[in-house]
């Protein structure tokens, strides 16, 4: 039997956090799928629990998110960081402080799916069993 994958959603409630919810909950592997409404919330779940992926939404005031992804990347180096972005800008700017993948909201189709079930989150997986 394959892994589950350990995901956190970290976005303020409301459609776009719910759409992923219910996306995620569509793919095989995804769970369990922990949501936060802040930056706060997600770094006490982050803390808690052994996640392999977050996605977070860029709604946030952009220098929360800026710390958020810093401090995640630093102390937990195995957890696979999606950010989703509103502007090339924001992309380029989580890019450089540390997420693996910054995607455009518009653009998100199969660029979320591909970058969820990249070959290094499976090989990350697979390392720590």
């Amino acid at each position: 039997m394959s892994q589950q994958i350990a995901t956190l959603i970290a976005s303020k409630p409301g459609i776009m956090r719910n759409s992923l919810v219910s996306y995620l909950r569509s793919m095989a592997r995804i769970e369990p799928i922990f949501v936060a409404d802040d930056s706060a919330a997600a770094w006490q779940i982050a803390g808690t629990h052994a996640l392999d992926l977050v996605i977070v939404d860029a709604d946030w005031d952009e220098s929360r998110v800026v710390a958020f992804v810093q401090r995640i990347v630093q102390v937990q180096v195995s957890i696979k960081l999606i950010v989703l972005v509103e502007s090339v800008q924001q992309q380029q700017l989580f890019l450089r402080h540390g997420a693996h993948h910054a995607l455009l909201k518009g653009l998100l189709n199969e660029q979320l799916r591909a970058a969820i079930l990249s070959e290094q989150l499976i090989q990350n997986k697979e390392v720590r069993k």
